[in-house]
């Protein structure tokens, strides 16, 4: 279900069940890990960037969404022990053509973070 994101995309029935992005409902997902012994380090790869110009409806309606979902995120950065934020800038949420080069971009933040223990 992860490319149902609503209002875009109707959800996915799996097993009886209706599922949507996973962004969308818990975008930063730290909670089955509170009760676990461990080092919590998550990634927050949908950060509220700066946009300077909107390409397509779409862009803004993924940019409100965001600005909705922001506090919700925000209190849960309290809750990691760590947050990573890739730059990410320059790059559509829904541009899958550059996945290759978020991926790296993702990698660069975690060698980043390595490189500073």
């Amino acid at each position: 279900a992860s490319s149902a994101l609503p209002p875009f995309f109707p959800p996915v029935e799996l097993e009886g069940r209706l599922l949507n992005d996973g962004g969308f409902t818990n975008d930063l997902p730290v909670e089955p890990f509170l009760r676990k012994n461990c080092f919590r380090l998550c990634v927050d790869v949908t950060p509220l960037g700066e946009k300077e110009k909107f390409s397509s409806p779409v862009d803004v309606a993924i940019r409100s969404l965001f600005i909705a979902l922001r506090g919700i995120k925000l209190q849960k950065y309290t809750l990691c022990d760590r947050v990573l934020i890739p730059d990410l800038r320059g790059y559509s949420f829904v541009n899958y053509r550059a996945v290759d080069k978020l991926v790296e971009k993702g990698f660069e933040c975690g060698v980043e973070f390595l490189k500073s223990l």
